[in-house]
This record gives C-alpha cells, structure tokens and sequence, in this order.
C-alpha cells in the first residue's frame, strides 16, 4: 500500500508531466553514450523515472551508477513523453551525496572557478605538472582522477583580463550582455575574443559583465546546493541587465544553465525572465 508520505515525487521539466507518464519505451537508454558504453550505468530509464516511483525521502538513497551520468540530456531530448529524467537522476544524486558526504575528487571538479582560477595564476607551471607522470599517477592514486584522462592546459591572461584592456568602442544599434563562461575564461581566451569580434562585426556592442560560474559542473559532480548558490549570485546580477538587453553565451551548456536549469533543475526564485533573454550565440546571429 502506497501512503501519501511514501507517494512518489511526480515535479518534472517539461510540461509539468509526472513521472508515471514515462511509457518504457525504452527510447532513452537508446541514445545514452554511457549505457552503451559500461553495465555498471543502468541506463537513464531505470535511474530516473523507473527509480523515481519507489524514492521516498525518508530513505537512504541508492547510488550506484547516478554518478556516471554525463548529464548530456539525451534521454530527455528524446523522449516522446517528455519526461525531466535528468532531474530525477541529478536530485537523486544530489541526496546521495548529501548523505554520504562527497568524495575529494567531486568536490575540487565541482568548485572549477576556483580550481581553474589557481591552474591561471600558476600558469604554465600548472600545465606542466598536468603533463607530468608522477605527478598525475598522485593525482589518480589522492583525488580520483585517473592518470590517462586528458586535462585542460590554463592560460594566464584570462578573458576578463583581455576585455578589461580593450578601447572602448561607439555605441551601436544593439547590445548584448556576454556570459563566457569558465573555459572561456581560463582555457581558451581566443573563442571568446572571436565570438566578441564576430559580435561587433554584425554591429552589436558587448558588454561582459561579472559572473560566478553558471553552476553546471556542481551540479555534475553530485552538488546541487552549490550550483544553486552560483545560479543565485548570476540571477541577482543578471537581472537587471536582463531588463535592458540580450544575453549571449558561446557555451551551449553554460546557456541551457541560464536559460533552463537555473529555474527548473534548481529552482532559483526570479530565474525566468533572465533565462527568456538567453541566447545561444549561433542562434542569436541567425
């Protein structure tokens, strides 16, 4: 028998559809990079909907395989019902780690501001240990990341250091507010100095405004009161200037935060009217 302090969380994304609208079809484990690629992943379908009607928060939750979501949305690009599974998996993810306390190695992935922040200012010596043998076979024995995996190189003139040096041009026709992001910011300067170029080019003046990290990586590495703390700081500051002009990101991921999460996945109070002025680059030059 099913009491109504046991009754099944029925909140989603899309359409306000509860979890039971799942039909099993079975269509997202179809599309799933991470189902394909290990058992130890039950597929989106059984950690998200499936899961979800048997979920109580009064009980310890089970884990296994919830951190391997890659958080690609896949699954809920295709389901035909809509159903949020994203966010069941990620709530149910966030609990767990609530309950079981987070590992070092989610802890200093969720918290990329700051870790990419100190790789910038010890550039390129930050680099170099990242190439180094020894120095990565500690890395993957102390934090958990493994030896082979590919890590960003850190540039130590930022994005928001370049915008800062730059003349100050005329007024134009229109005026977008940009929100670069991370990588752009510590990794790859150059895509953010072409996409403000491109920008200008179509007389469109930028504006980079300050901005907290959009939240996505927390969110990835079982830390959801994290991103939300960021999505919060990015709301207060977005909203003014979401009053006055577009927002454009040249981060897909950073500006489905914005547009989407931040108000749905997180439940940021005031997060709509600052994510209906988010564009995708691409999307707003087209």
């Amino acid at each position: 028998m099913i009491t109504e302090e046991f009754a099944p969380s029925t909140d989603t994304v899309e359409e306000e559809a509860p979890v039971e609208a799942c039909t099993k079809c079975t269509a997202c484990n179809t599309v799933c990079p991470v189902a394909r690629s290990t058992e130890i992943f039950r597929g989106p379908k059984f950690l998200g909907p499936e899961s979800e009607r048997f979920r109580s928060p009064l009980e310890p939750t089970v884990t296994a395989g919830l951190d391997l979501c890659s958080g690609c949305k896949l699954c809920e690009v295709t389901c035909p019902s809509q159903v949020s599974i994203q966010s069941y998996i990620r709530r149910a993810q966030n609990k767990g780690a609530r309950e079981h306390g987070r590992t070092l190695r989610d802890w200093i992935l969720g918290h990329t501001r700051l870790l990419s922040a100190f790789g910038s200012w010890t550039a390129p010596l930050a680099n170099l240990g990242n190439r180094n043998p020894l120095v990565r076979l500690l890395m993957e024995r102390f934090i958990g990341i493994h030896r082979k995996r590919p890590l960003p190189r850190y540039q130590f003139l930022t994005f928001e250091r370049w915008f800062r040096r730059r003349p100050s041009l005329a007024p134009a026709k229109r005026t977008v507010a940009y929100f670069y992001g991370c990588w752009v910011n510590y990794n790859d300067r150059r895509l953010g100095e072409l996409a403000v170029k491109v920008l200008e080019r179509n007389g469109i003046r930028v504006l980079v405004p300050k901005q907290q990290c959009c939240g996505i990586p927390a969110v990835v590495n079982a830390d959801m009161d994290t991103a939300r703390r960021y999505g919060t700081e990015n709301v207060k500051r977005f909203t003014p200037i979401a009053a006055e002009m577009d927002i454009v990101a040249s981060s897909t991921s950073c500006g489905l935060m914005l547009k989407h999460d931040y108000g749905h996945l997180l439940d940021i109070p005031g997060a709509e009217p600052v994510g209906a002025r988010v564009y995708d680059i691409c999307e707003y030059l087209l």
